[in-house]
């Protein structure tokens, strides 16, 4: 990426504004400051890129769309003149890592004046734990719902054939037991022979079980 006359105005602003200098690279986000013009990075600070895993030099030469996993080259652009026209917008994307790894984050983009020209000041926070954490308690949610729906069906009076045993899904169909808590449960079963049958179908073996 070759620099142009306007990345020399912007870097000469930030060589003489040591405190504006000193927010931008010391800040806890990774922050980029982007010409609207060219969709390029001109600036970035150091957790810019240790974030993804690259080093400087590799960072200065990737394109936005190489790290953004949702948007390509003319969608970046499309972004940032809806950032240019509304002045600021916070969003959600995902960053892919030089290794390949995806991370959530929340971005907040600023339009910002330095050295008479619009640039956009952006930064970002990595919240892939805080996601994670908010999936997870939603599979739990989902999975505590349908427990109950499944404790609520279980509780509906049954109609069990007195001989069979097999319980009466509508007027003309029934079903066993076993295929019936399992097309509406979670639950698997394993067939065994309890003490009482034990006695009844097999003495012989009952009784041997007792020695």
């Amino acid at each position: 990426m070759q620099e142009t006359e306007t990345d020399r105005i912007i870097r000469n602003h930030f060589a003489s504004n040591i405190f504006f200098r000193t927010l931008f690279e010391k800040s806890a986000d990774a922050k980029v400051i982007i010409d609207p013009l060219t969709s390029e990075v001109i600036l970035f600070n150091e957790l810019a890129y240790e974030q993804l895993g690259y080093t400087k030099e590799e960072f200065r030469k990737l394109d936005l769309s190489d790290i953004d996993i949702y948007e390509n080259k003319e969608a970046v652009k499309e972004h940032i003149n809806r950032i240019l026209a509304a002045g600021e917008e916070a969003f959600h994307t995902k960053h892919k890592t030089k290794d390949g790894r995806i991370l959530d984050v929340e971005a907040l983009a600023k339009v910002v004046e330095l050295a008479n020209n619009k640039f956009i000041l952006c930064g970002w926070t990595d919240v892939t734990e805080l996601y994670e954490s908010m999936r997870e308690k939603e599979a739990l949610i989902k999975e505590l719902k349908d427990s109950i729906e499944e404790i609520k069906k279980l509780r509906e009076i049954l109609n069990i054939c007195t001989y069979c045993k097999k319980i009466c899904v509508d007027k003309k169909s029934w079903e066993t037991i076993e295929g019936y808590m399992q097309s509406r449960t979670k639950y698997d079963f394993s067939h065994g022979i309890c003490p009482d049958c034990m006695k009844e179908k097999y003495p012989d073996y009952a009784e041997d079980a007792k020695k």
